[in-house]
């Protein structure tokens, strides 16, 4: 009888308890789910949801540390439920923790393919070592390179003349000859948008790789914190525009396996990036482990530096590199070109 009623008085003291909980925590499982599918299908097409989609993703672990300790303190199982469902979607697409579904291994030997690594990088930063980014381009084996905000720099140019091929514009360079620069109204030392080069890999097969540069939202938080909404607005349709011209141009050579690299200055679940879904796939999610943040450097919130592929390209791997100076961190593609068939 005095076991009886000892657990008789823990269920009606942790009742309330848990119902209490239970609220919270369903409340931030719906708001998880309102701000994924805010991201998802709203967007930029509506400045509010824009300034969030551009908060560093850390922000919202905070709820989550929060209310775990309530969680324990409740020993409600239907609160525990409500907080995981909301953490894997908080951790998840809300703040891009990926895992990839399978993994990718490189193709044996005996297969007839291309494998390169691909980096883009944005310098932007009076701090960038040139012999920083040199190192990490001999230690990870890189075969091409794109460059955002780039100005040159003494040391890096002194090695990309050593057995590298440059675009005139300075902004791609690749160990395999470049047959052709398309964007050659690119003015050297500027920052060009895009700049698309064809590559000619070992096997003998023509890629196109394309740079590219979106548009900062950097300058549409100025318009706002002057209470200028008009000018937030215009900034965002230009940012949405900039994207859809670069895959208009791209697709000129759509017959071609093709890589895009570079700062789009967008986060992977802004809709701005459907505009190269679904022909092209981002490589981190499709072969990163980890959140994957690039920017900004010293404590990296936002993934908006990006390596895309087309559908004839496997990622076999894709990580962040480390941090060279700039306010971006590098981003680091490994994939591979199967040969054609019958070959």
């Amino acid at each position: 009888m005095g076991l009886e009623k000892t657990v008789s008085r823990v269920e009606a003291v942790s009742r309330p308890r848990g119902q209490f909980v239970r609220r919270w925590v369903g409340a931030h499982a719906s708001m998880s789910l309102l701000v994924l599918n805010l991201f998802l299908w709203v967007g930029e097409s509506w400045w509010p949801v824009s300034l969030l989609l551009f908060l560093p993703r850390w922000v919202f672990l905070g709820p989550l540390i929060a209310l775990l300790p309530l969680v324990a303190w409740s020993r409600d199982r239907w609160s525990a439920a409500l907080f995981a469902l909301g953490a894997l979607v908080t951790l998840g697409p809300i703040m891009e923790w990926n895992w990839p579904r399978w993994t990718t291994s490189p193709s044996t030997r005996e297969q007839t393919v291309d494998r390169l690594r691909v980096l883009t990088f944005n310098e932007e930063n009076d701090h960038f070592a040139g012999q920083s980014l040199v190192d990490l381009l001999e230690r990870e084996g890189i075969d091409l390179v794109c460059l955002q905000e780039w100005y040159p720099d003494p040391i890096v140019e002194s090695y990309f003349r050593r057995g590298w091929h440059l675009d005139p514009s300075g902004c791609v360079a690749s160990r395999h000859p470049i047959e052709r620069s398309l964007d050659l109204d690119v003015v050297r030392q500027g920052d060009p948008n895009l700049v698309r080069v064809l590559v000619r890999l070992p096997s003998g097969r023509l890629v196109q790789m394309a740079s590219v540069h979106g548009e900062s939202m950097r300058f549409g938080i100025e318009h706002l914190a002057r209470g200028d909404v008009t000018g937030l607005e215009t900034v965002i349709a230009r940012r949405a525009s900039r994207l859809r011209r670069i895959r208009r141009a791209v697709d000129e050579n759509r017959d071609l396996p093709t890589l895009i690299a570079g700062d789009f200055n967008t986060p992977s679940p802004s809709p701005l990036l459907r505009a190269f879904r679904p022909h092209f796939r981002e490589a981190f999610q499709e072969a990163g482990r980890g959140f994957g943040y690039t920017w900004p450097s010293v404590f990296p919130g936002l993934r908006i530096d990006q390596v895309l592929v087309g559908p004839e390209w496997r990622v076999t791997r894709c990580w962040v590199g480390e941090a060279l100076g700039s306010d971006h961190c590098p981003m680091i593609a490994e994939v591979e070109l199967p040969a054609l068939p019958g070959r």
